[in-house]
């Protein structure tokens, strides 16, 4: 009887050898009380958003903590849960000394042209993130969701004399009609939400000497949170500024005090960070006489030369400067680095035509 025991506890040890188990023999003191079998794991651009887990897409080190020493362990990250055959990736973990936390990077979906795609697709689906130990039946499972793509926000300019001197802009958070609903705002993100934006208006190009971030101080700014729930309101209004030209009841006269141009550049951000930015010049023309003013607008690409930091304020869709509806931003987001679009150096030579 004896020797079927020692046979059978040979066996038992025998098994964890063969998987890799090692039991840790807890120290004095150890032990004591209950300990969780799943570890915690965090992701280093995690944001908890309406009750779920987003990621920024890109390179990120998700690291795995448990409660006591643990070894080995397995972090696999798996692809969308709608797709019909998901599939997974194991993540290389490295350990600190006690085996208690693991660290490993892993590249989620990154944006195009700056990165390739790396074989997972979960834009903007639910997934999970795998971690497989000595210490449970199955896998512990830890969801999570993949934000691409940044917000988009299309605006209009409209202007007005102000009081005293010169001209002010509003700017309007367009609406997209639909045939069967009501209309829906310009002014989104297709997975998480806007939360923060920015507008900056210049009277020199503020990428004459850098890119990225402006050199030279904004000549207006405003700062918003978030979508508004009225788009009958501006989002924001400019301060009054000088019209390139001036209507004094016979003729239009260029103004000596305004720049040639204004440069305007919009940013907005998504829960996770997300960056979208929008480039415009604009001009203003003030008619006296009739207590009126007219906006004319521009919109340009980012380009590839400047890393898609910026705009050498070159090319731009074939707006019609002429139009009544003057833009900045977009109705959808759409990756415009890179396009060439038209050029648009001399674009006020058409203003009028």
């Amino acid at each position: 009887m004896k020797k079927i025991l020692l046979v059978f506890i040979i066996i038992i040890l025998s098994s964890f050898l063969f998987n890799g188990c090692v039991p840790t023999i807890p120290a004095e003191g150890e032990g004591e009380g209950e300990i969780a079998i799943c570890p915690i794991v965090s992701v280093t651009s995690q944001v908890s958003y309406e009750g779920k887990t987003y990621i920024k897409a890109g390179e990120q080190t998700i690291t795995v903590t448990f409660a006591a020493p643990t070894e080995p362990i397995s972090v696999y990250v798996g692809s969308a849960l709608k797709i019909p055959e998901p599939s997974k990736i194991e993540v290389v973990m490295y350990a600190n000394n006690d085996k208690t936390v693991y660290t490993g990077t892993f590249k989620f979906l990154d944006e195009e042209p700056k990165s390739e795609f790396n074989g997972i697709d979960n834009d903007c689906a639910e997934a999970y993130i795998y971690v497989d130990s000595c210490l449970e039946c199955d896998y512990c499972k830890y969801p999570y969701i993949v934000d691409k793509e940044p917000p988009y926000l299309l605006l209009e300019l409209n202007s007005d004399p102000c009081t005293c001197e010169g001209v002010y802009v509003d700017f309007m958070v367009e609406t997209e009609s639909q045939t069967c609903t009501d209309d829906t705002s310009c002014c989104n993100d297709d997975c998480t939400a806007l939360v923060s934006g920015s507008l900056a208006v210049y009277n020199e190009d503020p990428f004459n000497e850098c890119c990225e971030t402006p050199c030279v101080a904004p000549l207006w700014d405003c700062t918003f949170t978030g979508c508004p729930s009225d788009v009958s309101i501006p989002l924001c209004t400019t301060s009054c500024l000088e019209p390139q030209a001036i209507h004094n009841g016979e003729t239009y006269v260029e103004n000596p005090g305004a720049p040639s141009v204004y440069y305007l550049v919009v940013n907005i951000t998504d829960v996770v960070g997300n960056v979208n930015t929008y480039y415009a010049q604009f001009v203003l023309i003030l008619n006296e006489s009739e207590n009126h003013s007219d906006v004319f607008c521009q919109r340009f690409y980012e380009n590839t030369i400047y890393n898609c930091d910026c705009t050498s304020w070159t090319y731009g869709p074939p707006d019609n400067v002429n139009d009544s509806d003057d833009w900045v931003g977009f109705c959808s987001y759409h990756n415009y680095c890179g396009s060439l679009g038209v050029d648009l150096t001399n674009w006020t030579s058409s203003i009028g035509n």
